[in-house]
This record gives structure tokens, sequence and C-alpha cells, in this order.
């Protein structure tokens, strides 16, 4: 349960992403949900994983589950393509 409540926020900005994009094609105002997905995917995956690893690092001796391993797979992956694209996008406009 927790980990979908963690997991939820970056679908909701992965979203915002898709929509900007979808504006983008249709003409209309695509730049600041765009903005605001690709900073909240970056900002936000980075928060929830050191929290996580806090909370996480006072269970001594406690194995990593293979639900842990996702999670933290699929958050530091999207923590460093938005990161990527974030630094692509400064550096070519």
């Amino acid at each position: 349960m927790r980990r979908s409540v963690e997991i939820i926020p970056s679908f909701i900005f992965i979203l915002f992403i898709l929509y900007s994009l979808y504006l983008k094609l249709i003409g209309g105002h695509w730049l600041n949900f765009f903005i605001v997905g690709l900073t909240g995917t970056s900002v936000y995956s980075l928060v929830i994983v050191f929290i996580d690893g806090l909370s996480n690092s006072f269970n001594m001796g406690k194995k990593a589950t293979s639900s842990d391993k996702l999670f933290y797979t699929f958050m530091i992956v999207l923590w460093v393509i938005s990161t990527v694209g974030a630094i692509y996008l400064m550096a070519h406009n």
C-alpha cells in the first residue's frame, strides 16, 4: 500500500508531461504543464528515494525485497531520465 501511494504522484507528473505534449500538438499553451511535469518528476523522485532510504536505514538486518529493488529502480531511472531531459532542454534552448 505504501509503495503505491509513493508512486502515484510520479504517474501524475508523467501525465502532465504527456498532456503538455498533446497541447503542443493542437497549438495550446503547453509550456507551463511541461515545466511542472518535468520539474516534478525530477524533484519528487529524488526526494522520495531519499526519505524512503532514511526510513529503511533504521531497519537493521532486513534484506531488500524484490518490490523494494523494483521501486528504487523505477524511481532512480525516472530521476535520471527527467534530469538528463531537463539538462538537454536547457542546453539546446
